[in-house]
């Protein structure tokens, strides 16, 4: 086996155990049994004495892990391993960048390639990119997308003219950039911040800002447009030379 394909198998393995034991540990039996399902089935019906002396655990760990996990033995009968996951939104402020990374629920952490940070998981509260919205206007239901920080973006519906807060973040995939709805409708978004609140109209070809407290500090570049939020400490970047609903702009925690 690769060793890439015995460090994600010695993942998932691990995973099922809950972190009982070491990725080194998992490593060492998936590359000798030559698979994670045959990992398993060593270490869930061989001789827990024979089990311990590989693993350098002691045989009552062993026996105890056996009998607590006698329900994986579906996982070898169906051999299909079962790893509850969820996609996460991570930020690094040191590199200023973020990422989404899909991570086991029991421990939502991911690590910078950059610096070799490791990072809890951005709160769904705060998380940002490309938003759904629900338009709970009087007798309208319509739903939009468009980016949105979460609990600051409000999006005008374009259906009844309601001011919309974001619902929830759509995690991107590889194939989103594609995918997305192409319109030339434009989008209103308002900012609330902590100290204040930035509101700023996109209207095509042109951004107009109205700041009301704090300052805003924003340098013009070739087809892009970069400018801080002080009061908040949230850098916005817009990716794409035009300003309608194709934008795409990615903040810098």
């Amino acid at each position: 086996m690769e060793d890439k394909e015995v460090r994600l198998e010695a993942c998932q393995l691990r995973e099922l155990f809950k972190g009982r034991f070491s990725q080194d540990e998992m490593e060492k039996v998936v590359r000798e049994m030559g698979g994670k399902l045959q990992a398993l089935d060593f270490i869930l019906r061989v001789d827990s004495g024979q089990v311990s002396g590989f693993l350098k655990k002691s045989t009552q760990y062993i026996e105890n892990l056996q009998r607590d996990s006698i329900h994986l033995n579906e996982v070898l009968e169906s051999g299909v391993f079962d790893v509850e996951t969820s996609k996460r939104q991570f930020g690094c402020k040191e590199c200023q960048r973020s990422w989404w990374r899909k991570v086991p629920l029991r421990k939502e952490v991911s690590t910078c390639h950059v610096c070799k940070t490791r990072y809890d998981a951005i709160p769904r509260d705060k998380e940002w990119g490309w938003g759904m919205f629900y338009c709970d206007g009087e007798n309208c239901g319509e739903e939009f997308q468009g980016f949105a920080v979460m609990g600051m973006t409000k999006s005008m519906c374009h259906r009844c003219g309601y001011y919309v807060l974001v619902d929830h973040i759509i995690p991107p995939n590889k194939f989103s950039r594609n995918k997305k709805k192409r319109t030339r409708d434009t989008h209103d978004f308002v900012f609330q911040l902590v100290t204040g609140s930035v509101v700023f109209q996109l209207v095509t070809g042109s951004v107009v800002f109205q700041l009301v407290t704090g300052s805003v500090v924003f340098q013009l570049v070739t087809g892009s447009v970069v400018f801080q939020l002080v009061t908040g400490s949230v850098v916005f970047q817009l990716v794409t030379g035009s300003v309608d609903s194709e934008s795409e702009y990615i903040p810098i925690i």
